[in-house]
Formats: C-alpha cells, structure tokens, sequence
C-alpha cells in the first residue's frame, strides 16, 4: 500500500456466506475490507487418491487496513483476488 508492503500478523475472517459472486467481507482488529468479486472460476479435480475443488473470485477490494506502524490506509477499487481451496486426500 502506498509503495510499501505491510504484513498483517493476524487471523482475518472472510465472510462469504451469500456466495461466491456476491460482495465478501474480511475483518480482523487491522483490516476492514469489501471485496466485489467480477469474475469467477471453479476448478473441480477428481485425483485417484481423493478431490480438489477451487473457487478463484476476481475483484476489488474496498475499506481500510492498518498496517504495522501505520494509521489506517484507505483502499479504493484494489484489484486482487480471493479464493478458497478444498482438498481432500
């Protein structure tokens, strides 16, 4: 953010529980952020020995982080990604 990089040393709780292709919310004491995803994709892979599924959203992030050392920095329309990942082996 703003030239620097900033790592955010805490758990951080995404809230996607509309779906995956609605707005998602990512919240911890340092970070206060929307995500509008506009893009979507969904890998399904059957492996001998157990599945894979991803769901890779494409979008903006909106609202505030704190970094260490830092007040809060506000983010308009960051393009980035999100995404979740399950495996089972």
């Amino acid at each position: 953010l703003n030239g620097r990089l900033y790592k955010i040393k805490e758990d951080v709780a995404f809230d996607y529980s509309r779906g995956f292709d609605a707005r998602w919310t990512l919240r911890s004491r340092h970070v206060d952020l929307r995500f509008e995803p506009f893009m979507r994709k969904r890998i399904y892979a059957p492996l001998v020995v157990g599945t894979a599924h991803l769901n890779l959203c494409l979008g903006n992030f909106s609202g505030t982080v704190e970094g260490e050392g830092s007040g809060p920095i506000r983010v308009e329309r960051l393009l980035g990604w999100a995404e979740e990942f399950r495996g089972r082996w």
